[in-house]
């Protein structure tokens, strides 16, 4: 992509300093270990580090030792979004809440983010986190199986059969869960031991993304796991409103309806004060929070970026609402840091240690 020099807007008050690269060059890699690799050859400039991981056990190499190549840390403060578990409240049995609670309190959060992800990510307990929209009341639903018990038996779950799976008018309590990633059993092969102690029998289906997606578009699943980028203006109408409810290929994945709901989505719409629509978002939150369309799972509160020493950024790397995908745009290219660079490569020698920058090991 060429940066077009006759931009009309080039000298408004908001871009200058920005946009600083004639050329931009996007290369589709789709595997993320082969595009690891490509960014420690230098074929590409920033890779952003989507798995913990990796992060905090493949960034000791030379040339990350030596400053060559620079993994830092990034905290600002752009809304997160959620992730979690759609529960399709279509279909038996998740469209009774006990259970949903149930799936909720066997799922081990605090086991995965410690064992599995380097404690580097946090817990959700609101649908709109990391914002002022999110309801400070609602607590952190923690893993429970005797609790996920307990709301099975009020569910009418009270008979097992010879597996020691409960059932319910003949019918076990089996659940079936759409994934695409192969990494993504790591975890769901631990909820699936946890849910077999309560007596839910899980069985995990792998695809590829355009089946699921297919599925997910004509809602025809039980549960998958999904997650939403999130927004400083959030509006909530077509993810949450009754009558998106059945909408081929909405945003309503759990095909959640509620009136009261519906009530709060109508009243927001005019409110443009921010203070006046957190009032309201609360009480969305809250309503959401308490019903359980989505067994809430974690999420990152900052951004882990690697990129070559050899470009100028501003400081703290990212506008205080930015994502990755923002930093390019105040970056510059730094023809002394460049040079620097090559030197030190030629060299076999360490360049110096920027100051202030968040690591791995932070």
């Amino acid at each position: 992509m060429k940066r077009n020099k006759n931009y009309w807007g080039a000298d408004l008050p908001q871009n200058v300093g920005r946009f600083n690269f004639d050329t931009f060059v996007y290369r589709t890699i789709d595997d993320d270990s082969v595009r690891f690799e490509a960014f420690k050859k230098g074929t590409i400039d920033m890779f952003s580090f989507s798995v913990a991981k990796r992060w905090k056990t493949e960034t000791d190499s030379e040339k990350f030792k030596k400053n060559w190549i620079i993994a830092q840390r990034i905290d600002n403060q752009d809304p997160s979004g959620f992730s979690g578990i759609a529960m399709n409240m279509r279909r038996a049995p998740l469209d009774n809440l006990h259970v949903r609670k149930a799936l909720a309190h066997s799922y081990n959060r605090e086991k995965f983010i410690k064992d599995l992800f380097y404690n580097n990510y946090t817990r959700v307990n609101s649908y709109y986190p990391k914002s002022i929209f999110a309801n400070a009341s609602n607590k952190m639903i923690d893993y429970d199986i005797k609790k996920a018990r307990e709301y099975l038996k009020i569910a009418g779950y009270t008979k097992t059969n010879a597996k020691g799976i409960l059932v319910k008018n003949n019918k076990p309590l089996a659940l079936d869960f759409y994934y695409v990633s192969k990494s993504s059993e790591r975890y769901l092969t631990v909820w699936k031991e946890d849910l077999l102690k309560v007596g839910i029998e899980l069985n995990l289906r792998q695809m590829t993304w355009a089946t699921l997606l297919k599925k997910l578009d004509d809602y025809d699943f039980m549960l998958t796991g999904i997650g939403f980028t999130g927004s400083l203006n959030p509006d909530p109408m077509s993810m949450w409103h009754t009558k998106f409810k059945d909408l081929p290929a909405g945003y309503n994945l759990p095909g959640f309806t509620h009136p009261d709901l519906d009530k709060l989505l109508v009243e927001i719409g005019p409110i443009f004060d921010r203070k006046e629509r957190a009032k309201v978002f609360h009480k969305i939150d809250k309503l959401l929070f308490d019903t359980h369309p989505y067994v809430l799972g974690w999420n990152l509160d900052h951004m882990r970026i690697g990129y070559w020493n050899k470009y100028g950024f501003i400081a703290g790397l990212a506008p205080t609402y930015g994502s990755e995908f923002s930093i390019w745009q105040y970056a510059w290219q730094d023809k002394d840091k460049e040079a620097k660079l090559a030197q030190a490569m030629k060299d076999d020698k360490p360049l110096t240690a920027l100051t202030n920058i968040k690591g791995p090991q932070d």
